[in-house]
């Protein structure tokens, strides 16, 4: 599943504590539906819970939070136009391990669209790219999403405190 190997890179590339320790991270695909139709195409898709769970995490959540929200901006844009105000369809569970650590659980649906193409008079498998976003005149354009993360978490010595 591509979302899931991408979501984990990203995670560990950008949250300071995964970087070092990236075996703090399990992700796992539950609650899962296949999807397909009587047409005259093959093409699929399925759906499913992305289950993400980091061990003895020293962090603040938000290392957590924010590049999950930031990843999801680009690679599951309907997750985002669905919700209006309702109750996100994204959950989290934390347990408080000691005074310094935690087990933090996420829980946020994925979407992914397989397109079975013929080709030189065989058959060819391709992931579909998530539609481009549409503009609601409500976004925020953040040029450098790298760059964002670095500067919040990226330094451990500037990190934000709790409180704020």
């Amino acid at each position: 599943m591509n979302k899931l190997n991408a979501l984990r890179a990203f995670l560990i590339q950008y949250a300071p504590e995964l970087k070092r320790n990236p075996d703090k991270l399990h992700i796992s695909a539950t609650r899962g539906n296949l999807e397909s139709w009587l047409t005259a195409s093959l093409s699929y898709g399925y759906s499913y819970d992305a289950s993400i769970v980091v061990e003895d995490f020293a962090g603040s959540p938000d290392e957590i939070f924010l590049p999950v929200l930031l990843w999801l901006r680009t690679n599951e844009v309907a997750l985002f136009q669905s919700m209006t105000g309702g109750a996100s369809p994204i959950s989290f569970q934390v347990d408080q391990i000691d005074a310094k650590t935690i087990d933090l659980a996420l829980t946020l649906p994925l979407t992914e669209a397989v397109d079975v193409t013929m080709q030189n008079g065989g058959y060819r498998l391709d992931r579909r790219l998530e539609p481009p976003q549409i503009d609601t005149g409500l976004q925020i354009d953040i040029p450098d999403i790298p760059g964002l993360l670095q500067q919040l978490f990226g330094n451990e010595d500037q990190l934000l405190p709790d409180e704020v």
